[in-house]
């Protein structure tokens, strides 16, 4: 299942029509869920408190699992050289200077880029400076909360880029936040899809191949191998010949614990050269 976190109607408006989501709940956050229940949209509120809340939020009402995906999915300002849909590989706070790192292993055909969450509108002025950044106020109280609920692969983010700095929050019109969502709905469509394509068991993949005895994993290093292998089945990754090779050089099967680190860091490597 999958849960989608917008901040405000406007920007949640073209989701709702995409995937036909009906009305489910309006106290204390405004939610929408589709027919069969596999998809389930929230409305937070404007900045990064509100966020983290609705996601706690929905949580506790919703029950989301591990299984499940978390997507914070709205707009932001851009610099010069930014425009359209990102897929965000970080989010750093400005006010607490803390960074989250989603993990990058599905294929959505997103640009990949980073995000600074901010308390207030981006001004003009501000965004000339960095014309690479993107700013928003949602993303963090966002990754903190759902980081401590789901998986990393789990959570992820979607920014679309509305404007290049504005003086102050009553100069972006909801028509505008509209518009820029509607327009790259068909590349957010992909990547929703594609997550709703991930199996749920897909975890125990390693272990259900034989693939995890093949580097004597720990808990970890299980949970690390499984990561690379779900990254394998969304890019196309000859996962059998570099196994094969490896066996060829003698990397695997790994004797102990410690050569079946060394060879999974060079199975690693090898996946993402």
């Amino acid at each position: 299942m999958i849960y989608i976190f917008t901040a405000v109607y406007c920007e949640a408006k073209p989701l709702i029509e995409r995937f036909a989501l009906s009305p489910d709940g309006d106290y204390p956050f405004a939610g929408f869920v589709s027919e069969d229940g596999n998809i389930r949209l929230v409305i937070t509120g404007v900045g990064k408190t509100y966020s983290a809340a609705a996601v706690s939020y929905a949580h506790a009402k919703f029950g989301i699992t591990k299984d499940d995906f978390a997507v914070n999915i709205g707009t932001c300002a851009g610099g010069s050289n930014t425009g359209g849909a990102y897929i965000i590989n970080k989010v750093t706070d400005e006010d607490s200077g803390r960074s989250y790192y989603p993990d990058m292993l599905y294929k959505t055909g997103l640009r990949e880029h980073c995000v600074t969450t901010v308390s207030d509108v981006v001004s003009e002025e501000k965004a000339a400076l960095d014309p690479d950044m993107l700013w928003e106020m949602e993303a963090s109280g966002f990754s903190d909360v759902a980081r401590l609920l789901m998986p990393p692969d789990r959570v992820q983010l979607i920014k679309v880029v509305s404007d290049n700095g504005a003086e102050g929050i009553e100069a972006i019109s909801e028509a505008l936040l509209e518009r820029v969502i509607r327009e790259c709905i068909d590349d957010i469509s992909t990547a929703v899809d594609l997550y709703l394509s991930i199996p749920a068991d897909g975890e125990e993949q390693a272990q259900e191949d034989g693939t995890e005895d093949l580097f004597c994993c720990s808990e970890t290093m299980r949970q690390d191998l499984n990561k690379l292998l779900v990254y394998c089945r969304n890019s196309g990754r000859d996962v059998p010949g570099i196994i094969s090779s490896m066996r060829g050089e003698g990397l695997i099967p790994a004797a102990d614990r410690k050569s079946g680190k060394a060879a999974l860091n060079e199975f690693k490597r090898r996946i993402l050269q």
